[in-house]
């Protein structure tokens, strides 16, 4: 079976529309974008905007030394943020709330397992496949095992934040751990994105893949 290759790529453009396309259903991705770019939930960004988001976000990301992969022309993309000397912590936004409920639980973890500190690491900020093209295999699969062999050459780790239990298996299998829930949004919507005062929210996992296995948890 020929391997699928992996390319760096500074084409936003075409990133931008796989992303568009894999995340296209995702309230809770689109939730967490709403929160990024400093929206509540009931003012809710259009479809244009979060068309736009998915530039802005890879953009931000690559100012900050991260870079972009692309498999299968495009079939499926990523956004990656290396091993860095001085790993910014994760930008907050103006609600209080969600920096606790996620970025601040994200940065816990981070902190108890001595991820960016004691143990280098890769940050997966977004990964989508294509899923207008059903037919098109192995270009997940070829990124998370490009990012696997590089963070195994630096002995790093690599993080990532699943968003939805079908994800979280697909990672398990990769050979990611899961280390512990991140339950957002809770208090301002329902499991749909929609607002709610009571409604439940978001739960995400923070998973870690590291070659010598399950790492400690301080």
């Amino acid at each position: 079976m020929t391997k699928t290759a992996v390319n760096k790529t500074t084409d936003v453009a075409k990133v931008q529309q796989t992303l568009s396309i894999a995340f296209g259903d995702s309230a809770a991705c689109q939730y967490l974008i709403t929160k990024f770019e400093d929206r509540t939930a009931t003012e809710p960004l259009t479809k244009e905007e979060i068309y736009q988001s998915y530039s802005t976000l890879s953009k931000k990301y690559m100012a900050q030394g991260g870079f972009l992969l692309e498999a299968g022309d495009y079939d499926c993309v990523a956004v990656v943020v290396p091993p860095l000397e001085n790993h910014a912590k994760a930008q907050r936004t103006k609600d209080p709330l969600f920096n606790k409920q996620f970025i601040e639980a994200g940065e816990n973890y981070k902190k108890a397992l001595g991820l960016g500190t004691k143990l280098k690491m890769f940050y997966l900020f977004m990964i989508g496949k294509n899923l207008n093209q059903p037919e098109v295999r192995g270009s997940a699969r070829a990124i998370l095992e490009y990012l696997k062999e590089e963070a195994d050459k630096q002995d790093a780790a690599v993080i990532l934040e699943a968003i939805n239990e079908k994800a979280k298996k697909v990672y398990e299998y990769f050979g990611f751990m899961d280390y512990g829930e991140i339950n957002y949004g809770k208090g301002e919507v329902n499991s749909q994105g929609e607002p709610d005062s009571n409604g439940e929210g978001f739960k995400a996992n923070f998973m870690v893949y590291y070659k010598g296995g399950k790492l400690p948890i301080n």
